[in-house]
């Protein structure tokens, strides 16, 4: 039983590395009720310590079943309201909303952030403006490279503003955006004497000359009165500022042929557009649909879409995100948001319903939202659908089965919640220019401001009193192959290297990582690492207490040098570890479960837990009570019959590396074991026997054995 004990304690020490520095943001929810009513607001955010002008959202999750989902790790975001203030375009990790990047707010809105690539090389791709003029959206599109420097700034031309609603890139970078521009038209058909028409356009210019290549005009092409949607609607076609919105070209698509693809709200159709002259070729659904609908009219009665897309190369199957709805025109009898592929064959003038994904919690969608089909899902044909008005998105299975579906926001809450116009998974390399960042802070504590609807670390007390430093807070905006930060600690300047100030391992698992640091601690520094151990990034020096921060030349080839070294060593470690394991008989379960077996009373479940409990507290405290910026070797005697083989599981997956100790086994024979202390490159320390040392207490093999004689012939008697 002793030995069972001596494992639970190695164990609960381990652990308790765990959670005294692997600390990040503030976690998501899964499957609240609470959240889903609007307890935290209509958009729960977080605030970072050392990224202050980062707010980032909270999510809910409510399913999740990940080996089928996807692997693309990330989902971009633009949250959009009326009480949000300045949008700015965010990178999301996709299974937990947290938050990678937030770019800039180049003016007051921000829409249809997504990642593109030209020219082999990737970019992030979105529109900001100032909001709307003459009732329509207006700005330019921004392009940054990975490195999140504007490379492309895209304006239309002749007069117009870039439209929010498409920005796309081809392979050969051009960009293609969608725009407006409000002209007197005869609107007679509608009674209006002096009218005037918002027409849609799309443009497409070459970003490297800045030549207009392609201009369409949605009036040149169609009928008006092909319009849904009619002026008394929103009251317009009477002036400059209220053109009446026939069309509302809201997404472009050029394809292999060099035809565009373009889908209108306003006609509730999808056009294909001859890239030569301009021509519609054909049209599908609204008034003038040119196809025979073999799924009974379900392939195309969609109404008031986004999103229109080719889906494979031979151009016979088009996603659509089917709103079914406006905010001004809701169909009662059938209003249930869903994203559809549709399969064409073109010469026979054909349509049906290849697969509809409805909307999970009955969602209906009034404006905005897009659909994505994934081919990189361990089934290809994974579907995401983003609801546009309401702050959730959801991955289906291609038959349908919900994979994914996550919350950033309450179902229903109007313009309260953000409005997402398309949800889309990505994939992203993000090396940012500028540095990490670090603060300090006390124990991350959250509290929740429910004035601001977000979750913020608590640095006052009742009083107004404010709390100690005592905590560690860093991050780096946009950095997607950090794996671990490395922390270096000083009681006395700020001349920290790795081989003599390393303090802590910490994995990265969330935006902002913290770390608690040790009683006295005065000068802080972080350092990003890759999963190749390569360092990307250090923070400037922070003294702890006054948060005070100090920029200082960082010698990154003396450091690399130094962490190889000591990764070098850890492992070593590690590999001696592993090496006095093998040959081991049993393991503690084995041995838990056979003395269980013969005194059944003796060890209940309740019994493992509290000495699991204990062990934790007792080996936190022997853990971290008078570490400084060493590692220590905590030798733990080895049993002819014991195992420790849960305890050398617990070690996989840590790369060798120990956030705070590093434990070694060594047999001992008649005598206690007694801890030794390292230093960083693994040799001895000379001062070895001084007041940090400790003592482990141990188990008496002779001792042992008469117990477990005694319980044996107890055994036989009952």
């Amino acid at each position: 039983m002793f030995r069972s004990l001596l494992s639970f304690l190695f164990l609960g020490w381990s652990l308790s590395l765990f959670f005294n520095s692997v600390q990040a943001d503030y976690a998501p929810f899964y499957n609240s009720e609470q959240y889903m009513k609007g307890d935290y607001g209509a958009y729960p955010r977080q605030r970072y310590l050392s990224a202050p002008k980062v707010i980032g959202p909270v999510a809910n999750i409510l399913t999740s079943i990940e080996a089928d989902l996807s692997p693309s790790k990330y989902v971009m975001w633009a949250p959009v309201g009326p009480k949000l203030g300045a949008v700015h375009p965010m990178l999301l990790e996709a299974q937990t909303g947290t938050t990678v990047w937030q770019g800039p707010a180049h003016d007051f809105q921000g829409l249809n952030p997504t990642v593109q690539s030209c020219n082999g090389t990737e970019y992030i791709t979105w529109h900001s403006g100032p909001g709307q003029i003459e009732n329509h959206s207006a700005g330019k599109g921004y392009i940054y490279d990975k490195n999140y420097n504007l490379v492309w700034t895209v304006a239309a031309k002749g007069g117009k503003w870039v439209d929010c609603h498409e920005l796309l890139l081809t392979p050969q970078c051009t960009a293609i955006f969608t725009t407006y521009d409000t002209t007197p038209h005869d609107l007679s058909h509608w009674n209006i004497t002096e009218g005037y028409l918002m027409n849609s356009y799309f443009q497409e210019i070459d970003l490297a000359t800045d030549e207009l290549l392609f201009e369409w005009s949605a009036a040149d092409h169609m009928d008006i009165t092909d319009a849904i949607w009619q002026p008394e609607t929103k009251h317009q076609g009477t002036g400059q500022a209220r053109g009446f919105d026939f069309a509302h070209l809201n997404s472009v698509e050029k394809d292999r042929l060099g035809n565009y693809l373009l889908s209108m709200r306003h006609t509730s159709n999808v056009l294909y557009v001859s890239g030569s002259d301009g021509h519609v070729i054909w049209t599908l659904g609204g008034k003038r649909n040119d196809f025979t609908d073999l799924s009974q009219g379900d392939a195309t009665n969609f109404a008031f879409q986004h999103h229109a897309r080719w889906v494979d190369t031979e151009l016979t199957k088009i996603s659509i995100f089917d709103d079914r709805n406006s905010a001004e025109i809701f169909d009662q009898a059938n209003n249930h948001t869903r994203g559809i592929i549709v399969e064409i064959d073109a010469a026979a003038r054909t349509v049906r319903l290849d697969k509809a994904y409805y909307a999970t919690h009955s969602i209906h969608s009034v404006r905005m939202g897009g659909m994505q089909v994934l081919q990189d899902s361990p089934q290809p044909g994974n579907v995401i659908l983003g609801y546009g008005n309401e702050p959730v998105w959801t991955e289906y299975a291609p038959d349908g089965t919900v994979l994914f579906d996550i919350a950033l926001g309450p179902v229903g809450a109007g313009r309260d919640s953000a409005d997402n116009y398309r949800a889309l998974k990505v994939n992203w390399t993000g090396e940012p220019s500028w540095s990490p960042s670090i603060s300090s802070g006390p124990n991350a504590h959250y509290t929740f401001n429910a004035t601001k609807q977000t979750f913020e670390i608590l640095r006052q007390a009742e009083d107004g009193s404010f709390f100690p430093n005592t905590t560690a807070y860093f991050s780096w905006n946009g950095a997607t192959d950090i794996s671990y930060w490395v922390v270096l600690s000083s009681n006395t300047d700020t001349n920290m290297t790795v081989s003599s100030n390393f303090e802590a391992r910490v994995p990265k698992t969330g935006f902002e990582m913290h770390y608690k640091m040790l009683y006295k601690t005065k000068f802080v520094r972080a350092i990003a690492v890759s999963d190749k151990d390569v360092i990307m990034g250090a923070t400037a020096i922070l003294e702890l207490a006054s948060g005070t921060i100090t920029e200082d030349a960082f010698d990154y080839e003396l450091a690399e040098a130094e962490l190889s070294t000591h990764l070098s060593n850890s492992k070593k470690l590690i590999n001696t570890i592993k090496d006095q394991l093998t040959g081991v008989k049993y393991t503690v379960q084995d041995h838990v479960s056979q003395i269980a077996t013969q005194y059944p009373a003796a060890i209940s479940a309740v019994g493992i837990l509290a000495a699991v409990a204990v062990s934790g507290l007792v080996t936190m405290y022997l853990c971290c009570r008078s570490r400084r910026s060493r590692s220590y070797q905590i030798p733990l005697m080895t049993f002819e019959r014991s195992s420790y083989r849960d305890v050398e599981n617990a070690f996989e997956g840590s790369d060798s590396e120990l956030d705070c100790l590093s434990p070694s086994f060594v047999k001992k024979s008649g005598q206690a074991p007694t801890i030794k202390v390292f230093d960083v490159d693994g040799s001895e320390s000379s001062d070895g026997e001084d007041e940090d040392d400790f003592k482990v207490a141990r188990g008496d093999r002779d001792t042992y054995d008469a117990q477990r004689s005694r319980a044996e012939d107890r055994a036989k008697q009952m």
